[in-house]
């Protein structure tokens, strides 16, 4: 039991050495990273075959083999990609459609406002849950949620936050600094 838990402490170790503070923009490139992601899956899975015995589960981590047509192909979609984020970006009325047209190709279908805001929370590291105690779980028949500590709810396009007890239309990027702030 000691050895998995110093074997804890040397992973978070490293963890927090190569990608600092949670909240910090290198952190942020560092977990879109998929090599360093890779890396830090499979090491986590050899702590999981040592602490169960199953060493089964490190043979399953076995790298694939890629050939010159791999990378070529993966290049050509990534250079669609761009090519497609760009030709949103143009056609979007504003930053939340741009949003919305990147992760509907992502996922392969359509998006809905509230995947958006989750997305934004996410990647401001920023909490966002329904309110599901308290009196207030709803307004007008409208869910509200907490985006971090403020209270909000969605209508069509629009994010709406509890400010000064009113509900009041707020952007995306202020909502972030309204969360940070209380």
């Amino acid at each position: 039991k000691n050895d998995v838990q110093a074997l804890a402490k040397f992973y978070s170790a490293w963890k927090q050495k190569i990608g600092g503070p949670p909240s910090s923009a290198y952190n942020q490139l560092i977990q879109n990273d998929e090599t360093i992601c890779r890396i830090f899956y499979s090491c986590l899975r050899m702590i999981e075959a040592a602490v169960t015995d199953r060493p089964e589960v490190v043979a399953a981590m076995a790298p694939r083999t890629s050939s010159c047509r791999d990378v070529l192909a993966r290049r050509s979609k990534e250079n669609q990609d761009k090519s497609e984020d760009q030709l949103d970006r143009l056609q979007a009325k504003d930053a939340v459609e741009f949003r919305k047209r990147v992760m509907s190709r992502q996922i392969g279908g359509t998006t809905t406002f509230r995947e958006v805001v989750e997305d934004f929370a996410r990647e401001h590291d920023i909490s966002f849950r329904p309110r599901t105690s308290g009196k207030d779980t709803t307004d007008d028949g409208k869910p509200i949620f907490l985006f971090g500590s403020v209270p909000i709810y969605l209508e069509a396009n629009v994010i709406f936050a509890l400010k000064d007890s009113r509900w009041q239309p707020v952007a995306m990027e202020h909502l972030s600094t309204l969360a940070r702030n209380q």
